[in-house]
């Protein structure tokens, strides 16, 4: 398989550097994280290197039960070999699936506590199928989509330029639909966040064009870069990024379906 975006840990590295999106969705998890009983299990749906993961895992720490499995899915082996690697919490066990969402999907039976699905479904045919399996799976979610705000605005200017030919170009208002044609009990709030751009000379500002429109540094002209570059300039120092927490529970009267 060849390589792509996916497979250099660096540019995402420095998407985590530069952006405070990844905090806030931890600090609300652990705000909306519920578990019963002695044991908990979760789904991290687009897992990539365990960064994510690790960091609402810790959020949440004081919330969870003695025995925990979470099981972390992402179609990059590379990320998943990354991930393996790393050190993890005590007291966790982990399990791996290195495929897509739907290939996890079709040989998923047993249920979990929770669903995690942050930036992974943007390459899902069909979202309300994903989201309805989702919900057979497990009685919470927490999914996280882009706004039509940041990202999206690069990806539909630069469309041209997206590397990953499976981009649907969703956006939050698509699981929203989703999930009231679902009839899914949900909350969901708006995070206005925010991305720090680096000088254009820099090898941080190729990888976070990488990030942007899916692709790899080599596969860039200078002119194409300078072009994002310029679109970047008017929004200064931080490129405004705003995306939505879906907060989702299938059997409980807990949350209030938005309108």
């Amino acid at each position: 398989m060849a390589s792509t975006m996916y497979d250099h840990n660096e540019i995402f590295r420095t998407y985590l550097e530069k952006t405070n999106e990844k905090r806030l969705f931890a600090e609300r998890f652990a705000e909306e994280f519920l578990s019963a009983g002695k044991t908990a299990r979760l789904l991290d749906i687009g897992c990539h290197d365990g960064s994510l993961t690790l960091q609402y895992l810790k959020a949440i720490q004081p919330k969870l039960p003695s025995l925990v499995e979470v099981t972390c899915v992402d179609p990059s082996a590379e990320a998943v070999r990354q991930f393996e690697k790393r050190e993890k919490p005590r007291g966790i066990n982990f399990h791996f699936f290195v495929g897509t969402c739907e290939e996890f999907l079709e040989q998923a039976s047993s249920p979990f506590d929770w669903i995690v699905a942050s930036h992974s479904l943007y390459w899902s045919p069909v979202l309300s199928d994903v989201i309805e399996t989702f919900l057979n799976l497990s009685g919470h979610l927490a999914v996280v989509l882009r706004e039509s705000i940041g990202i999206f605005q690069l990806q539909s200017r630069f469309r041209g330029l997206v590397g990953n030919e499976k981009e649907r170009f969703y956006t939050a208002i698509d699981i929203e639909n989703s999930l009231k044609k679902l009839g899914a009990h949900f909350k969901s709030e708006t995070a206005r966040s925010h991305v720090a751009i680096p000088s254009f000379h820099s090898r941080e500002f190729a990888d976070l064009v990488s990030f942007f429109l899916q692709s790899t540094p080599e596969m860039f002209s200078p002119s194409s870069l300078r072009e994002v570059y310029d679109y970047l300039q008017p929004f200064g120092e931080r490129f405004p990024h705003h995306v939505r927490f879906f907060w989702v529970t299938g059997n409980s009267e807990k949350f209030s379906q938005c309108k």
